[in-house]
């Protein structure tokens, strides 16, 4: 069984990373109460569309640190979008919540949903997590109406706030992308490029679409003043999309690999073609937070006639197409490093394991999935686990007790990153061995043929 990559990375190594709408700042002085703020999801949805999720996020003014536990309660009333849709509350982090179970801290009355819950820490110091719904547009909703949903919060003992989602009922429209999927390669310090495209696979004409590229901004050298730069990079398009054409952008979109990018690197991501609504809605999250290009504007022009019958109803992921960028080049070596340790019975001492990157090149596991690496480590019989601060505790999972991953910063030539473990030996200890290796699971980066077996045996000394 694997361990998923997101379990991973929300180990105490990886940095919080914390989006809050406009007007919430991220700093003030450490004595400062901070205050909250609430944001439902707006709620854009055609007739007899499927179920979507909209989250219910609280914000404190600036980060707690280090956080402290709250009590928070709240009301979200419905009433005002009740003849649109239908909105059932699916979670609260991890409670499923009915209105029949006793133990719920929510409860629901008619079209108001109440939650009280104490002792919450906010994520990263500033985030709430308040649950989330699943929303249905009603049999009687009809293109054009508006409604909106009323959230009103407390936190503590502070006045409370209140925050109103708009809910819109849209015309059904099918974005599909023109391309199976997307590839490009560089060579370290050069400019790569890729074309999307886009298709009109339903009847009705779509006024404007937005262009969204999963990939890191730092990497996009693309700058038009159509575009806005934040965590994605989002290109806005007035165009009007007739049915059954497809659409193909002005120019390339480039991009460029690290100078020392290591060779084999490689970024799986996706483009994803959203309509003007759609759009609309997310910039409520990155308002005032994103950079707006300078460059000249790329425009959408028609590939062809109009082929076919349209599809009605295409399938919902046809809006995304796969992306790759790939590093070419030499690929590096990457080894384990792990002195000899003396251990008393009964004592405890530390122990070191490092990635050694050899290069050539860097990792980038910010920019590069594939260069997020992971050292796994099995400890010999006698020795227990005290203290391992980046390391995932596995206790014997598949002969490993540790997997340490990497994290998320640059990983340089020459450069190692190393994770101390505190280690305890029973009073019976006689001597062992551990193995120390790079996870053939977790591990993406191809490596050099000289190094697919890079597993270290480590003596473990009574001493």
């Amino acid at each position: 069984m694997k361990i998923s990559r997101l379990w991973l990375s929300l180990l105490p190594l990886a940095a919080a990373v914390l989006l809050v709408p406009a007007g919430v700042a991220t700093a003030a002085p450490a004595a400062a109460v901070p205050t909250l703020s609430v944001a439902l999801d707006p709620i854009t949805v055609a007739p007899a569309q499927r179920e979507k999720t909209a989250f219910l996020l609280g914000t404190l003014s600036h980060r707690e640190q280090p956080a402290r536990s709250h009590r928070l309660s709240y009301t979200v009333d419905f009433t005002g979008a009740a003849e649109l849709v239908e909105m059932e509350f699916e979670s609260f982090p991890l409670l499923i919540v009915t209105e029949d179970e006793e133990w719920s801290p929510c409860k629901r009355a008619g079209t108001v949903l109440t939650c009280s819950v104490s002792g919450v820490r906010p994520i990263g110091g500033g985030l709430f997590s308040m649950g989330d719904f699943l929303v249905t547009p009603t049999a009687t909703a009809t293109v054009g109406a508006v409604g909106s949903v009323t959230v009103t919060a407390r936190l503590d003992d502070q006045d409370p706030v209140t925050s109103t989602t708009p809910v819109r009922i849209a015309e059904r429209v099918s974005l599909a992308a023109g391309n199976a999927g997307l590839t490009s390669s560089a060579a370290p310090g050069e400019v790569g490029s890729f074309t999307p495209r886009v298709r009109n696979a339903g009847p009705n004409a779509i006024e404007g679409t937005v262009l969204q590229l999963g990939t890191s901004v730092d990497i996009v050298v693309t700058n038009a003043s159509n575009c806005w730069f934040d965590v994605v990079v989002s290109c806005v398009f007035d165009t009007v999309l007739e049915p059954g054409r497809v659409y193909g952008l002005s120019a390339p979109i480039q991009w460029r690999a690290p100078a020392d990018a290591a060779g084999g690197s490689i970024a799986e991501s996706s483009v994803q073609w959203l309509t003007m609504a759609e759009f609309e809605d997310r910039q409520r999250w990155v308002e005032g937070l994103s950079r707006r290009g300078t460059g000249a504007e790329l425009t959408l022009a028609p590939l062809g006639a109009a082929s076919g019958v349209p599809q009605v109803d295409p399938t919902p992921a046809s809006e995304y197409a796969g992306l790759q960028l790939a590093i070419r080049g030499k690929r590096p070596n990457l080894t384990v490093v792990a002195a000899p340790l003396y251990i008393t019975p009964g004592g405890r001492r530390s122990f070191k394991v490092s990635v050694l990157n050899q290069g050539p090149g860097a990792l980038h596991p910010d920019l590069f999935g594939n260069n997020y690496t992971m050292a796994e480590i099995k400890l010999p019989r006698g020795v227990k686990l005290v203290r391992a601060s980046t390391c995932l505790t596995l206790g014997d999972f598949d002969g490993v007790d540790l997997l340490c991953p990497s994290g998320w910063t640059k990983h340089a030539g020459a450069a190692r990153v190393t994770h101390t473990v505190l280690l305890r030996a029973t009073s019976t200890f006689t001597g062992g061995v551990a193995t120390v290796s790079l996870s053939d699971e977790y591990n993406e980066l191809e490596l050099p043929a000289a190094r697919k077996d890079n597993a270290v045996r480590v003596r473990f000394r009574r001493g």
